[in-house]
């Protein structure tokens, strides 16, 4: 179940998510206990009532954006999404992926929580809402809308615009070009092709992939 405590089991790979966040002490091999090195702040949007409610039920302090707000966050973008395991675990999908963070402006409405880390159980927010973390409500499948695509290309539409694209565009045509000559299965997909063209257009969905939760760090 998602954790209580502060003190967890992580493999040598998981140490750089929280290095520039928090102070680890060392237990035993691969066992440490989390200390906030400097305040961090999380923002989750208001739809995510279940991941707002369980973190109340934790005891971890939050402020409710009283109006819609543009904030500057960091936000991770996911890459290589699996589920884990054949079958629900405790009636849900556990999910893992890689990360890659980003800055971006988003809005967020009214009602979104700010979380501050500088507060008694502010490293347990750090093991709940960072995604790499094993107990986090991401890989407990809090977040499946992250994965799913809510838009799609028309091939009809988007093969005079990649035409276009090669033609306007050198910087991209050399990146097509060099994509295709380091992979062979790409070279040999069109449909794949397109979808890296879609991918760089002004028409493509920003959101999927794209962990909803923002950070600021101070």
């Amino acid at each position: 179940s998602i954790p209580s405590v502060i003190v967890i089991s992580i493999i040598s790979s998981s140490i750089d998510i929280i290095r520039k966040t928090t102070i680890l002490t060392i237990i035993q091999p691969d066992t440490f206990i989390i200390r906030s090195k400097m305040t961090c702040f999380y923002i989750i949007p208001v739809q995510y009532h279940e991941v707002i409610e369980g973190l109340k039920k934790h005891g971890i302090e939050l402020k409710v954006l009283q109006s819609d707000s543009a904030i500057t966050v960091s936000m991770y973008r996911l890459s290589n999404a699996q589920i884990q395991g054949k079958l629900p675990n405790q009636g849900r999908c556990r999910l893992k992926a890689d990360v890659k963070e980003e800055q971006r402006s988003i809005v967020f409405p009214k009602g979104s929580v700010r979380i501050e880390t500088n507060q008694p159980l502010g490293d347990l927010a750090i093991l709940l809402l960072e995604p790499e973390f094993t107990d986090s409500y991401f890989q407990w499948g809090f977040f499946p809308e992250c994965l799913e695509r809510t838009e799609y290309f028309e091939e009809y539409v988007l093969e005079p615009y990649a035409a276009e694209q090669l033609q306007k565009d050198p910087v991209l045509t050399a990146a097509f070009e060099s994509k295709k000559a380091h992979d062979e299965v790409f070279a040999k997909d069109q449909q794949a092709q397109l979808r890296w063209f879609y991918e760089r257009s002004p028409y493509a969905d920003e959101t999927y992939l794209l962990y909803p939760v923002g950070r600021i760090l101070n």
